[in-house]
Protein backbone atom coordinates (compact mmCIF):
# COMPACT_ATOMS: atom_id res chain seq x y z
CA UNK A 1 0.00 0.00 0.00
CA UNK A 2 1.94 3.18 -0.98
CA UNK A 3 0.02 6.34 0.17
CA UNK A 4 2.75 8.46 -0.34
CA UNK A 5 4.67 9.88 -3.28
CA UNK A 6 8.50 11.57 -2.67
CA UNK A 7 10.55 11.39 0.03
CA UNK A 8 11.15 14.20 2.92
CA UNK A 9 15.04 13.90 3.00
CA UNK A 10 17.64 12.28 0.84
CA UNK A 11 18.35 9.10 0.83
CA UNK A 12 15.23 8.45 3.05
CA UNK A 13 11.87 7.42 2.02
CA UNK A 14 9.30 8.75 3.82
CA UNK A 15 6.55 6.11 2.06
CA UNK A 16 8.17 2.50 3.96
CA UNK A 17 7.35 3.64 7.85
CA UNK A 18 4.23 5.21 7.10
CA UNK A 19 3.42 1.66 4.87
CA UNK A 20 4.37 -0.62 7.78
CA UNK A 21 2.59 1.70 10.09
CA UNK A 22 -0.98 1.47 8.39
CA UNK A 23 -0.25 -2.39 8.35
CA UNK A 24 0.17 -2.91 11.68
CA UNK A 25 -3.11 -1.41 13.12
CA UNK A 26 -3.84 -4.84 14.65
CA UNK A 27 -0.58 -4.80 16.93
CA UNK A 28 -1.26 -1.11 17.86
CA UNK A 29 -4.94 -1.53 18.44
CA UNK A 30 -3.87 -4.56 20.72
CA UNK A 31 -1.42 -2.82 22.66
CA UNK A 32 -3.10 0.33 23.39
CA UNK A 33 -6.16 -2.34 24.16
CA UNK A 34 -3.44 -3.53 27.05
CA UNK A 35 -2.20 -0.60 28.29
CA UNK A 36 -5.79 0.70 28.66
CA UNK A 37 -6.11 -2.27 30.81
CA UNK A 38 -3.23 -2.21 32.93
CA UNK A 39 -3.87 1.19 33.93
CA UNK A 40 -7.90 0.47 34.77
CA UNK A 41 -6.22 -2.41 36.71
CA UNK A 42 -3.91 -0.28 38.56
CA UNK A 43 -6.58 2.13 39.21
CA UNK A 44 -9.02 -0.57 40.74
CA UNK A 45 -6.31 -1.88 42.74
CA UNK A 46 -6.09 1.50 44.44
CA UNK A 47 -9.42 1.95 44.66
CA UNK A 48 -9.92 -1.16 47.16
CA UNK A 49 -7.54 1.06 49.34
CA UNK A 50 -9.66 4.17 48.61
CA UNK A 51 -12.37 2.30 51.29
CA UNK A 52 -10.09 2.10 53.91
CA UNK A 53 -9.37 6.11 53.61
CA UNK A 54 -12.93 7.05 53.10
CA UNK A 55 -13.27 4.88 56.06
CA UNK A 56 -10.30 6.35 58.03
CA UNK A 57 -12.66 9.84 58.22
CA UNK A 58 -15.89 8.45 59.48
CA UNK A 59 -16.83 10.92 62.21
CA UNK A 60 -17.61 9.87 66.01
CA UNK A 61 -21.49 9.22 66.95
CA UNK A 62 -22.19 12.20 69.14
CA UNK A 63 -26.02 12.60 70.40
CA UNK A 64 -27.61 15.97 69.60
CA UNK A 65 -25.01 16.82 66.79
CA UNK A 66 -26.34 15.98 63.16
CA UNK A 67 -23.98 12.37 62.77
CA UNK A 68 -24.48 12.74 58.77
CA UNK A 69 -22.48 10.84 56.49
CA UNK A 70 -20.24 8.00 57.99
CA UNK A 71 -20.15 7.97 61.26
CA UNK A 72 -18.94 5.08 63.92
CA UNK A 73 -20.14 3.57 67.29
CA UNK A 74 -17.59 1.63 70.09
CA UNK A 75 -18.42 -0.49 72.63
CA UNK A 76 -20.57 -3.69 73.04
CA UNK A 77 -22.60 -5.18 70.84
CA UNK A 78 -25.67 -6.29 72.54
CA UNK A 79 -28.85 -7.63 71.78
CA UNK A 80 -31.70 -6.05 74.43
CA UNK A 81 -34.42 -8.46 73.33
CA UNK A 82 -34.92 -12.61 74.21
CA UNK A 83 -35.76 -15.54 71.71
CA UNK A 84 -35.09 -19.08 70.80
CA UNK A 85 -35.30 -21.23 67.81
CA UNK A 86 -39.51 -21.94 66.28
CA UNK A 87 -39.73 -25.09 67.50
CA UNK A 88 -39.01 -24.26 71.15
CA UNK A 89 -35.90 -26.93 71.01
CA UNK A 90 -33.71 -24.00 72.90
CA UNK A 91 -34.12 -21.87 76.07
CA UNK A 92 -35.00 -18.09 75.30
CA UNK A 93 -31.78 -16.08 75.65
CA UNK A 94 -30.38 -12.64 74.46
CA UNK A 95 -28.70 -13.39 70.69
CA UNK A 96 -27.75 -11.09 68.46
CA UNK A 97 -28.20 -14.02 65.57
CA UNK A 98 -29.16 -18.13 66.02
CA UNK A 99 -28.59 -20.56 63.35
CA UNK A 100 -30.12 -23.95 62.86
CA UNK A 101 -28.67 -26.61 61.01
CA UNK A 102 -30.71 -29.88 60.52
CA UNK A 103 -29.16 -33.04 59.48
CA UNK A 104 -31.24 -35.85 58.58
CA UNK A 105 -29.84 -39.97 58.33
CA UNK A 106 -30.95 -40.91 55.10
CA UNK A 107 -30.34 -43.35 52.10
CA UNK A 108 -28.04 -41.96 49.19
CA UNK A 109 -27.76 -43.12 45.93
CA UNK A 110 -24.35 -43.58 43.70
CA UNK A 111 -23.85 -44.97 40.59
CA UNK A 112 -19.80 -46.64 40.04
CA UNK A 113 -18.81 -48.97 37.02
CA UNK A 114 -21.98 -49.19 35.82
CA UNK A 115 -24.34 -50.11 39.05
CA UNK A 116 -26.28 -48.26 41.21
CA UNK A 117 -25.26 -48.62 45.34
CA UNK A 118 -27.11 -47.00 48.26
CA UNK A 119 -25.69 -46.34 51.56
CA UNK A 120 -27.33 -44.22 54.57
CA UNK A 121 -25.14 -40.95 55.51
CA UNK A 122 -25.85 -37.52 57.78
CA UNK A 123 -27.00 -35.13 55.01
CA UNK A 124 -28.55 -31.85 55.52
CA UNK A 125 -29.97 -32.44 52.18
CA UNK A 126 -31.83 -35.91 52.11
CA UNK A 127 -33.10 -37.68 48.55
CA UNK A 128 -36.19 -38.28 47.87
CA UNK A 129 -36.16 -41.98 47.36
CA UNK A 130 -38.92 -42.17 45.40
CA UNK A 131 -36.55 -40.82 42.44
CA UNK A 132 -33.92 -43.68 43.55
CA UNK A 133 -33.35 -46.27 40.53
CA UNK A 134 -34.26 -48.55 43.29
CA UNK A 135 -36.30 -46.87 46.00
CA UNK A 136 -37.63 -50.58 47.62
CA UNK A 137 -35.64 -51.11 50.65
CA UNK A 138 -34.10 -47.50 50.41
CA UNK A 139 -37.53 -45.63 51.05
CA UNK A 140 -36.66 -42.13 53.44
CA UNK A 141 -39.30 -40.89 55.52
CA UNK A 142 -41.06 -37.59 53.85
CA UNK A 143 -42.35 -36.19 57.28
CA UNK A 144 -38.06 -36.09 58.23
CA UNK A 145 -37.09 -34.69 54.75
CA UNK A 146 -39.75 -32.42 55.29
CA UNK A 147 -38.91 -31.38 59.31
CA UNK A 148 -34.84 -31.20 58.14
CA UNK A 149 -35.87 -28.56 55.49
CA UNK A 150 -37.98 -27.01 58.25
CA UNK A 151 -35.90 -26.74 61.48
CA UNK A 152 -32.92 -25.25 59.57
CA UNK A 153 -33.33 -21.38 59.59
CA UNK A 154 -31.79 -17.76 60.49
CA UNK A 155 -32.82 -15.72 62.79
CA UNK A 156 -31.91 -11.78 64.54
CA UNK A 157 -32.34 -10.00 66.77
CA UNK A 158 -35.19 -7.12 66.54
CA UNK A 159 -32.87 -4.97 68.93
CA UNK A 160 -29.44 -4.62 69.21
CA UNK A 161 -27.24 -1.75 70.32
CA UNK A 162 -23.85 -0.09 70.73
CA UNK A 163 -23.17 3.07 72.32
CA UNK A 164 -27.20 3.54 73.15
CA UNK A 165 -27.75 3.55 68.94
CA UNK A 166 -29.84 0.65 67.76
CA UNK A 167 -28.01 -1.07 64.88
CA UNK A 168 -29.56 -3.36 61.96
CA UNK A 169 -28.32 -6.81 62.51
CA UNK A 170 -29.10 -8.53 59.52
CA UNK A 171 -27.59 -6.18 57.42
CA UNK A 172 -23.96 -5.70 59.51
CA UNK A 173 -22.99 -9.14 58.65
CA UNK A 174 -22.15 -11.06 61.65
CA UNK A 175 -22.47 -14.42 60.66
CA UNK A 176 -18.83 -15.07 60.76
CA UNK A 177 -18.89 -14.76 64.64
CA UNK A 178 -21.38 -17.90 65.40
CA UNK A 179 -19.93 -20.41 67.18
CA UNK A 180 -21.59 -23.65 68.07
CA UNK A 181 -23.61 -23.33 70.82
CA UNK A 182 -23.28 -25.91 74.31
CA UNK A 183 -26.50 -27.92 73.88
CA UNK A 184 -26.13 -29.02 77.58
CA UNK A 185 -26.92 -25.67 79.18
CA UNK A 186 -29.14 -23.93 76.47
CA UNK A 187 -31.61 -27.03 75.53
CA UNK A 188 -35.09 -26.53 76.61
CA UNK A 189 -36.04 -29.01 79.40
CA UNK A 190 -37.12 -32.57 77.98
CA UNK A 191 -35.54 -32.19 74.91
CA UNK A 192 -33.42 -34.95 73.73
CA UNK A 193 -29.75 -34.51 73.37
CA UNK A 194 -27.44 -36.81 71.78
CA UNK A 195 -23.43 -35.50 71.05
CA UNK A 196 -23.86 -31.58 71.04
CA UNK A 197 -27.54 -32.47 69.10
CA UNK A 198 -30.32 -31.47 69.68
CA UNK A 199 -31.82 -35.62 68.87
CA UNK A 200 -35.11 -36.44 66.87
CA UNK A 201 -35.09 -40.17 66.60
CA UNK A 202 -37.35 -42.09 64.14
CA UNK A 203 -40.69 -43.08 66.01
CA UNK A 204 -40.42 -46.65 67.11
CA UNK A 205 -36.74 -46.39 66.80
CA UNK A 206 -34.64 -47.67 69.38
CA UNK A 207 -30.73 -47.99 70.67
CA UNK A 208 -27.95 -45.49 70.02
CA UNK A 209 -26.99 -46.40 67.14
CA UNK A 210 -28.68 -43.97 64.06
CA UNK A 211 -31.84 -45.24 62.37
CA UNK A 212 -33.13 -44.36 59.00
CA UNK A 213 -35.28 -41.07 59.63
CA UNK A 214 -33.24 -39.86 62.54
CA UNK A 215 -32.58 -35.88 62.62
CA UNK A 216 -30.03 -34.40 64.50
CA UNK A 217 -29.84 -30.38 65.12
CA UNK A 218 -26.50 -27.84 65.60
CA UNK A 219 -26.99 -24.34 66.43
CA UNK A 220 -24.76 -21.55 66.14
CA UNK A 221 -24.94 -18.37 67.53
CA UNK A 222 -23.49 -14.96 68.54
CA UNK A 223 -23.96 -13.05 71.82
CA UNK A 224 -22.41 -9.92 73.15
CA UNK A 225 -19.16 -8.66 70.85
CA UNK A 226 -17.07 -5.80 71.67
CA UNK A 227 -15.86 -3.82 69.07
CA UNK A 228 -16.61 -1.01 66.76
CA UNK A 229 -19.88 -0.29 64.03
CA UNK A 230 -18.63 1.74 61.21
CA UNK A 231 -22.40 2.83 59.16
CA UNK A 232 -24.71 5.73 58.54
CA UNK A 233 -27.61 7.32 60.79
CA UNK A 234 -31.39 6.14 59.60
CA UNK A 235 -33.95 6.04 61.96
CA UNK A 236 -31.98 6.39 65.07
CA UNK A 237 -30.55 3.60 63.95
CA UNK A 238 -26.67 2.24 62.35
CA UNK A 239 -27.55 1.39 59.07
CA UNK A 240 -25.94 0.59 55.44
CA UNK A 241 -23.93 4.27 54.40
CA UNK A 242 -23.73 5.03 50.96
CA UNK A 243 -20.00 5.76 50.08
CA UNK A 244 -17.89 6.63 47.03
CA UNK A 245 -14.84 5.08 46.47
CA UNK A 246 -12.27 4.32 43.50
CA UNK A 247 -10.45 7.06 41.79
CA UNK A 248 -11.20 9.58 38.88
CA UNK A 249 -13.39 7.09 36.11
CA UNK A 250 -13.89 4.08 37.55
CA UNK A 251 -15.37 5.09 41.01
CA UNK A 252 -18.31 3.41 42.67
CA UNK A 253 -20.63 3.52 45.34
CA UNK A 254 -20.97 1.27 48.36
CA UNK A 255 -23.24 0.39 51.22
CA UNK A 256 -21.04 0.69 54.05
CA UNK A 257 -22.12 -1.14 57.43
CA UNK A 258 -19.69 -3.09 59.17
CA UNK A 259 -18.48 -4.59 62.76
CA UNK A 260 -15.11 -4.49 63.51
CA UNK A 261 -14.46 -6.94 66.34
CA UNK A 262 -12.29 -6.19 69.15
CA UNK A 263 -11.59 -2.61 67.69
CA UNK A 264 -11.65 0.43 69.51
CA UNK A 265 -11.87 3.99 67.34
CA UNK A 266 -12.21 4.59 63.33
CA UNK A 267 -8.16 4.55 63.15
CA UNK A 268 -8.14 1.03 63.94
CA UNK A 269 -10.80 0.15 61.56
CA UNK A 270 -9.06 1.79 58.46
CA UNK A 271 -5.77 -0.61 59.25
CA UNK A 272 -7.99 -3.16 59.55
CA UNK A 273 -9.57 -2.61 56.05
CA UNK A 274 -5.75 -1.49 54.63
CA UNK A 275 -4.61 -5.03 55.90
CA UNK A 276 -6.98 -6.82 54.23
CA UNK A 277 -5.84 -5.59 50.82
CA UNK A 278 -2.81 -8.25 50.87
CA UNK A 279 -2.15 -8.68 47.53
CA UNK A 280 -2.20 -4.55 46.55
CA UNK A 281 1.88 -4.77 45.75
CA UNK A 282 1.60 -7.55 43.93
CA UNK A 283 -1.42 -6.53 41.44
CA UNK A 284 0.89 -2.96 41.00
CA UNK A 285 3.86 -5.19 40.25
CA UNK A 286 1.47 -6.87 37.71
CA UNK A 287 0.06 -3.88 36.49
CA UNK A 288 3.48 -2.57 35.53
CA UNK A 289 4.18 -5.50 33.99
CA UNK A 290 1.33 -5.46 31.72
CA UNK A 291 2.24 -1.55 30.69
CA UNK A 292 5.23 -3.13 29.96
CA UNK A 293 4.19 -5.92 27.39
CA UNK A 294 1.97 -2.86 25.96
CA UNK A 295 4.82 -0.72 25.23
CA UNK A 296 6.75 -3.49 23.67
CA UNK A 297 3.90 -4.47 21.81
CA UNK A 298 3.99 -0.71 20.44
CA UNK A 299 7.79 -0.78 19.97
CA UNK A 300 7.69 -1.49 16.09
CA UNK A 301 4.54 0.85 15.29
CA UNK A 302 6.54 3.76 17.59
CA UNK A 303 10.16 3.21 15.46
CA UNK A 304 7.52 3.81 11.98
CA UNK A 305 5.65 6.33 13.68
CA UNK A 306 8.82 8.38 14.86
CA UNK A 307 10.35 7.53 11.39
CA UNK A 308 7.54 9.53 9.68
CA UNK A 309 7.44 12.61 11.85
CA UNK A 310 11.33 12.68 12.19
CA UNK A 311 12.18 11.91 8.72
CA UNK A 312 14.45 9.58 9.91
CA UNK A 313 14.85 5.93 10.79
CA UNK A 314 15.47 5.51 14.59
CA UNK A 315 17.28 2.46 15.95
CA UNK A 316 15.93 0.51 18.93
CA UNK A 317 17.93 -2.16 19.33
CA UNK A 318 17.92 -1.68 22.69
CA UNK A 319 14.62 -0.15 23.22
CA UNK A 320 13.28 -3.30 24.99
CA UNK A 321 15.72 -2.72 27.82
CA UNK A 322 14.73 1.01 27.91
CA UNK A 323 11.05 0.24 28.15
CA UNK A 324 11.62 -1.13 31.61
CA UNK A 325 11.61 2.36 33.14
CA UNK A 326 9.10 3.53 30.70
CA UNK A 327 6.90 1.08 31.99
CA UNK A 328 7.58 2.51 35.68
CA UNK A 329 7.36 6.39 34.15
CA UNK A 330 3.71 5.12 33.22
CA UNK A 331 3.11 3.28 36.18
CA UNK A 332 3.90 5.44 38.89
CA UNK A 333 1.93 8.69 38.15
CA UNK A 334 -1.02 6.08 37.78
CA UNK A 335 -0.82 4.10 40.62
CA UNK A 336 -0.30 8.09 42.75
CA UNK A 337 -2.75 9.60 41.03
CA UNK A 338 -5.14 6.71 41.73
CA UNK A 339 -4.46 6.42 45.49
CA UNK A 340 -3.67 10.60 46.69
CA UNK A 341 -5.31 12.03 44.25
CA UNK A 342 -8.14 9.97 42.71
CA UNK A 343 -10.83 12.42 40.73
CA UNK A 344 -11.76 12.69 37.38
CA UNK A 345 -10.20 16.57 36.56
CA UNK A 346 -7.04 16.05 38.33
CA UNK A 347 -6.45 12.44 36.55
CA UNK A 348 -7.14 14.08 32.93
CA UNK A 349 -4.87 16.94 33.76
CA UNK A 350 -2.10 14.91 34.68
CA UNK A 351 -2.34 12.41 31.38
CA UNK A 352 -2.48 15.36 29.57
CA UNK A 353 0.67 16.31 30.74
CA UNK A 354 2.40 13.17 30.31
CA UNK A 355 1.10 12.92 26.73
CA UNK A 356 2.29 16.55 26.21
CA UNK A 357 6.21 16.19 27.35
CA UNK A 358 6.11 12.82 25.57
CA UNK A 359 5.26 14.97 22.28
CA UNK A 360 7.57 17.37 23.52
CA UNK A 361 10.56 14.60 23.97
CA UNK A 362 10.65 13.57 20.39
CA UNK A 363 9.47 16.55 18.33
CA UNK A 364 10.91 19.47 20.29
CA UNK A 365 14.09 21.39 18.81
CA UNK A 366 16.90 23.65 20.33
CA UNK A 367 17.83 23.82 23.65
CA UNK A 368 13.97 21.83 24.57
CA UNK A 369 15.48 18.96 22.89
CA UNK A 370 18.58 18.80 24.19
CA UNK A 371 17.51 19.08 27.91
CA UNK A 372 15.05 16.24 27.04
CA UNK A 373 17.59 13.82 25.09
CA UNK A 374 18.84 12.34 28.07
CA UNK A 375 14.75 10.92 28.64
CA UNK A 376 14.60 10.05 25.09
CA UNK A 377 14.86 5.95 24.45
CA UNK A 378 15.35 6.71 21.05
CA UNK A 379 17.93 8.94 20.83
CA UNK A 380 20.07 7.32 23.65
CA UNK A 381 19.67 3.71 21.50
CA UNK A 382 20.97 5.95 18.04
CA UNK A 383 23.81 7.26 20.05
CA UNK A 384 24.75 4.12 22.12
CA UNK A 385 28.58 3.35 21.79
CA UNK A 386 29.28 6.10 19.05
CA UNK A 387 30.85 8.45 21.81
CA UNK A 388 29.53 11.30 19.47
CA UNK A 389 26.54 13.21 19.98
CA UNK A 390 26.03 14.80 16.64
CA UNK A 391 26.34 11.89 14.31
CA UNK A 392 22.67 10.89 15.57
CA UNK A 393 21.70 13.97 14.19
CA UNK A 394 22.84 13.36 10.10
CA UNK A 395 19.47 10.75 9.98
CA UNK A 396 21.43 8.31 7.56
CA UNK A 397 18.22 5.80 8.05
CA UNK A 398 20.60 2.66 9.69
CA UNK A 399 18.20 0.47 11.65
Amino acid sequence: MNMLKGTAKKGFDVRKPLNKLLNSLQVIFAGCLILLLAVILLFLNEGRLQTARVVGRASQYSEGSSNSGLIYASGVLAASDVFSDDFGFLSPDNRLYLRSRAEMYAWAESFSDGAYSYAPKWTDKPADSSEFSLPYGHENSQSAIALTKSVSAVKYSAEAYIDGLNVNIEELGIESFAERMELASNAAPGVGIRGNYVYIAEPGASGEDPNIGDVRIAYYEVKALEGTVVGGLKDSALAPQKIKVGAAFFRTTLDFLRFFDGVHGINEAAKVLEAEVKAVWALRAAGTAIIYAALLLLLEPMKNLLSFILRKQPSIKTGAVLLVPAAFIIAAPTILTAFYIGHTVSFTAILGLLIALIYWGFSSDGYRKKLIRPLNPYYVARHAGTGNKSSGDSGDGSD
